[in-house]
């Protein structure tokens, strides 16, 4: 398997993909050869939280059914 990564330096910023034998290992960025640091396999971030929906005040107009 693979895992994506985020490169650190400001003015690239770029994902690369690194194969799940470098975790925890110091990869070199493929654009700008700055060095990133590929998480250990039980650190991945918690996936990103699903944003609330917001609900439609009454007094705005609704579509009409087709």
């Amino acid at each position: 398997m693979v895992v994506a990564v985020r490169c650190p330096e400001e003015r690239c910023q770029k994902y690369q993909l690194v194969e799940d034998a470098n975790r925890g290992q110091v990869v070199v960025c493929l654009i700008c050869k700055a060095s990133i640091r590929v998480p250990a396999a039980g650190a991945s971030p918690p996936p990103p939280a699903i944003p609330k929906a917001i609900p439609i005040p009454p007094n705005l107009p609704r579509a009409k059914p087709l």
